[in-house]
């Protein structure tokens, strides 16, 4: 027991060192950044925010992306199909409670 104790560490509010904080980076950074990924992987610097949220707005944005690279008859069918789903998941969902 007593080879236990002699192996513990002690820490004294002395030997604690604080974090190394962030450098600080300035917005013009943070865009050039942005251009460099949107180059990278050839899209519009908003598509790398716009793709990943979760927000309707910028799901819009994206489906409006996606329909413009398509026939207007094939758009016309891509539309009554998301209604369709959107109506039919939409019931499902105020027929569980759920909301």
């Amino acid at each position: 027991m007593s080879d236990r104790r002699s192996q513990r560490v002690c820490l004294r509010p002395s030997s604690i060192q604080p974090a190394p904080s962030l450098p600080s980076i300035s917005p013009a950074t943070i865009g050039r950044l942005a251009q460099q990924l949107a180059d990278i992987f050839r899209c519009e610097t908003a598509d790398l925010l716009t793709e990943a949220s979760n927000r309707a707005s910028d799901q819009a944005h994206n489906l409006v992306r996606l329909l413009s690279k398509v026939s207007a008859n094939d758009r016309a069918m891509l539309v009554e199909m998301v209604e369709k789903l959107a109506t039919r998941l939409g019931s499902r969902r105020t027929d569980t409670g759920r909301h």
